[in-house]
């Protein structure tokens, strides 16, 4: 075992639904023929502008991952655009969207450029693509992704796919690896501590909201208040605490355009809230009251490996996604902290009333089905390791429990 493993545990949060890939003509439907515009273009045999909608992320190209979003639309169908308040072709809900990424971060809003100010540092945050949840200008930052200032929301009824949610408990448990560098862990920069050097498995609890299928993909969300785990004892010798948070950022995002991390805001925890400019106003990245968001594909997903390069030099770890992933590939975001005192676990420590220095800091963390390799620090070569998907139809029976995901940090695995 190399990272640390989830299984049952997924996210709250997703944006708005980007305009149909591969739909050339603009009839709202992707066809066959569309789909073989989209390869020929990939072969250079007819310039992009026969079918400027493939070219998804405004990069001037069409690749592989732009096509399986066309064949997704092909087998399941265009939708209409989430996030405007109104319920609209085969919708069940839709509560709106949330700004992220400009000066309106946090506000609530039924539109794009409703989003948007001339006082914007940035104009909304990567979704989906290899660089998920980082600030943004134009399409082309977003590579196999888009740039989207309005976002849908889930955990509270209506999903972030605009369709009614349900909630499930489950008992997870969370595993780490002794053997790979834990920037999740406190005092991990730049040398590792005696908790860093030492496995960190512990079991707990959660409720689990899964939006309905729509077009091939589901949305997951994780409410922070149901996240509870046990304490963690370190050879008698210190007790940890793992704990989740409504994770909140300056502006929304969890990355800056480099990977770095963006500045956290998340009150009472070790690290003190940064102070917000007021153009990137605090701002929970998960949604209110939400500790994670993922999403499930039921066809295929574009962007689904995990790379993450570790820099033991003080360095926070950069992620980024590729590759394909298949049908039931999971990719989850979350933050978390690892809280630790000098002293046997009893009945006083992993508390609400926990002080804030004892809990230690969230930091970012992402999460798949696929595959997660880490590089640098101290791995002479890549680590690599793989994660389970579940079926869709198991996710429709609401049985997870052959799920599996895993980072280069951190995980868990549902026990129910």
């Amino acid at each position: 075992m190399f990272a640390l493993w989830l299984i049952a545990f997924a996210p709250a949060r997703l944006l708005a639904e980007a305009p149909c890939t591969g739909d050339c003509n603009g009839d709202g439907s992707v066809t066959v023929n569309e789909v073989v515009a989209l390869v020929r273009t990939l072969l250079n045999e007819v310039p992009v502008s026969t079918c400027g909608s493939g070219d998804a992320n405004g990069d001037g190209q069409v690749t592989v991952n732009e096509i399986v979003l066309a064949v997704n639309s092909l087998l399941g169908g265009c939708g209409v655009s989430s996030g405007n308040g109104s319920i609209e072709g085969d919708e069940q809900c839709d509560d709106g969207g949330i700004c992220l990424g400009t000066a309106k971060a946090g506000n609530s809003y039924t539109g794009e450029s409703e989003c948007w100010t001339p006082n914007d540092a940035w104009k909304g945050v990567c979704q989906g693509g290899t660089t998920p949840y980082r600030f943004c200008n134009r399409h082309s930052d977003c590579p196999d992704g888009r740039c989207v200032a309005c976002w849908t929301v889930g955990g509270d009824g209506c999903s972030a796919r605009c369709t009614r949610e349900r909630r499930q408990p489950f008992t997870v448990r969370f595993v780490s690896d002794s053997t790979m560098p834990s920037p999740l862990l406190p005092g991990s920069s730049p040398g590792r501590t005696f908790v860093d050097a030492h496995p960190l498995t512990t079991t707990g609890t959660l409720d689990l909201i899964v939006g309905e299928e729509r077009h091939g993909v589901r949305s997951i969300a994780v409410p922070a208040a149901s996240v509870h785990f046990d304490p963690v004892s370190i050879d008698t010798l210190a007790c940890s605490c793992l704990r989740a948070a409504e994770y909140r950022t300056c502006g929304g995002a969890l990355f800056f355009p480099d990977g770095s991390f963006a500045e956290s805001c998340t009150p009472g925890f070790a690290s003190a809230p940064a102070a917000c400019p007021e153009n990137r106003p605090c701002t929970s990245v998960f949604g209110p009251g939400n500790a994670a968001a993922g999403i499930v594909s039921c066809n295929a997903l574009a962007a689904a490996d995990l790379n993450t390069h570790v820099d033991c030099s003080g360095g926070t770890p950069v992620y980024e996604l590729s590759g394909l992933g298949g049908s039931g590939t999971t990719v989850l975001t979350t933050a978390l902290a690892v809280g630790t005192v000098g002293q046997q676990c009893g009945g006083a420590f992993c508390l609400e009333a926990d002080p804030a220095e004892l809990r230690g800091a969230p930091a970012p963390s992402i999460f798949t089905t696929s595959t997660v390799c880490a590089f640098g620090c101290t791995l002479s070569e890549p680590r690599c390791a793989h994660g389970q998907a579940n079926s869709c139809a198991a996710w429709s029976e609401e049985d997870v429990s052959s799920l599996m995901l895993c980072t280069a940090t951190g995980g868990f695995v549902p026990t129910s």
